[in-house]
Formats: C-alpha cells, sequence, structure tokens
C-alpha cells in the first residue's frame, strides 16, 4: 500500500517487523511461469552468439561438444588421418552430397564400423545438432569435421 503523503510503500500493520522482508504481494511478487529469469537469459545469449556464426564456424562449435562429450581415441586417430589425406573432406562431403548425402557419409565416416543408413544417421544428426538438416549444408558439416580434428590435435600433445 503507497503512503499518501510522502510515496513510499508501506506494509500492513498486521505485519511484524521481522515478517516484513518476507511479506509476499500476491501480484507484484508471484512466481513467474516457465523458466526463470537466468534461463531465459542463457537461451538468449546463446541465440545471439549462433547470429555471429557462419555455418562453417557453427560446425565447429557443434563438433568440438560432440568430441568432448562422446569421441573414443580411436575415431579421434581415422579422423586425423583423413584430415591428412591428399583429397580435402570438402571433395568428400562434396561427393556425399552428389551421391548419399552429407549426413549419411559423414556418418560413415564417424562410424565406419556400423551399418548405417539414413533413418540410424539422421537420428544421430537429430541428436547431435538439434535440426538432422544442418548436416546437409557443406560448410557446416566441413567445421564438425574441423571442430573433432582440431579438438584431437590440441589434445594429443599432452596425452
Amino acid at each position: 500500500m503507497e503512503n499518501e503523503h510522502n510515496g513510499t510503500a508501506t506494509v500492513s500493520p498486521d505485519v511484524k517487523p521481522n515478517e516484513a522482508a518476507n511479506y509476499f504481494d500476491p501480484i507484484f511478487d508471484r512466481p513467474p511461469e516457465g523458466p526463470n529469469d537466468e534461463e531465459v537469459i542463457a537461451r538468449l545469449r546463446a541465440e545471439r552468439a549462433s547470429w555471429r556464426l557462419s555455418p562453417y564456424e557453427q560446425g565447429e562449435r557443434d563438433g568440438e561438444r560432440w568430441a568432448r562429450e562422446s569421441v573414443r581415441e580411436r575415431q579421434f586417430i581415422r579422423l586425423e588421418l583423413l584430415a591428412a589425406e591428399r583429397h580435402p573432406i570438402r571433395d568428400r562431403l562434396a561427393n556425399f552430397a552428389e551421391h548419399q548425402g552429407i549426413g549419411l557419409g559423414l556418418f560413415r565416416l564417424l562410424f565406419p564400423d556400423e551399418q548405417a543408413n539414413w533413418e540410424i544417421a539422421n537420428a544421430f544428426w537429430s541428436d547431435v545438432t538439434g535440426e538432422p538438416d544442418l548436416i546437409e549444408d557443406q560448410n557446416y558439416a566441413a567445421g564438425f569435421f574441423w571442430g573433432v580434428v582440431y579438438l584431437w590435435r590440441r589434445l594429443k600433445p599432452v596425452m
């Protein structure tokens, strides 16, 4: 309630002084519905950061994140060997795009022992990227590949 004389808020006279700090106003102090402020801020900051990233940079970030969570040493070594081959990864990705799809082709590079089909690869990319079609962008896919390889190149000397 507002004091008519000086515009300051007052607490009901029924509230004891030591309880005033815990006074709950049902209109102004109701708990928010949905995510709390910190969650909304984190989501918006992440979204803002993604605006500044090219598909390659986003792929590189996602590749490193995935590698940190899931990649085994054997996969790191295999991808580093592929990175050192005479035919650049972009040539492979272009070939995949023409014949089987980048998502399936890159999945088979990451998991050569798997009997992969597009359904399995699509589920994998959906889990990893949140958008299975994103991997079909050659720049994003190249960034993803190099994100994994660059992480390995940083980790390998200290192992």
